[in-house]
């Protein structure tokens, strides 16, 4: 039996050595060890500003709810609100686990970057990290798994739930992805940013990170729209909340 590899299994192989070569030549110019550019997407925070977006945009949407005199002009309302929200939750699991992924990778440069990694273990790094919030564990749980409900969907008819604020009932789905769903996903997102940020001062290998993200985390405030720390964060860590009140105050 020959042990060479052929076909879609080889472009796979080539593609994937070729990757890991463009990583190394990186870190190598990145290190100073060979001359040229490197680049560097911090790919968490886009879908943080896309999750942050889409649940402002979440929130508009709920403001228009109320004098619809045609129930399709309240249905449209609906799924205005529940798209948006779908969009902000899903974005900010992506962002979590990117950003995860940048973290790890700093922290362990030799780790397998093609490595399955499930929310434990990310809730794991960030706890090593330092980062501590009430219902940590029951938040990455319950985003994680509305996040594979949502993108690994089956179908199945079920009786209509009430809706959270209108007096009709609607899909259970519809109920799942709401502006409040979006809120505690985005607030999620930004007690472990500002919780890694201030955990990160202490860390050699993340200091340099966490002095350029402080501004990345305004920048995630601005986008949300949530201004007053109080929404962003419970008591209990006043560090971290005095790095989330210096964010909202950047974010106009």
């Amino acid at each position: 039996m020959s042990g060479n590899t052929s076909g879609p299994n080889k472009r796979r192989v080539t593609k994937r050595a070729d990757a890991v070569a463009r990583a190394e030549q990186a870190e190598a110019i990145w290190a100073g060890r060979e001359a040229g550019v490197a680049l560097m997407t911090h790919l968490w925070l886009n879908w943080a500003l896309i999750a942050g977006a889409h649940g402002a945009q979440a929130r508009r949407a709920r403001g228009r709810y109320g004098g619809a005199k045609e129930s399709s002009l309240e249905s449209r309302r609906i799924l205005e609100e529940m798209h948006a929200s779908m969009v902000a939750l899903v974005g900010v699991a992506f962002a979590v686990d990117a950003l995860h992924g940048e973290l790890a990778h700093l922290l362990t440069p030799d780790a397998d970057r093609g490595a399955t990694v499930t929310w434990s273990d990310m809730l794991r790094t960030f706890k090593t990290l330092g980062v501590r919030r009430p219902r940590l564990q029951q938040d990455f749980e319950w985003l994680f798994t509305t996040r594979r409900t949502a993108v690994h969907y089956r179908g199945t008819k079920q009786v209509p739930v009430p809706h959270p604020v209108l007096p009709t009932k609607v899909a259970e789905e519809v109920r799942a992805f709401t502006c409040e769903s979006a809120d505690r996903a985005l607030q999620l997102l930004i007690d472990v940013i500002a919780g890694v940020i201030e955990a990160a001062r202490k860390t050699a290998e993340l200091s340099e990170w966490s002095h350029w993200h402080r501004e990345s985390l305004a920048q995630v405030v601005r986008a949300a729209k949530l201004q007053r720390a109080s929404e962003l964060s419970e008591a209990g860590n006043p560090a971290k909340t005095s790095v989330i009140r210096s964010a909202a105050r950047r974010a106009p």
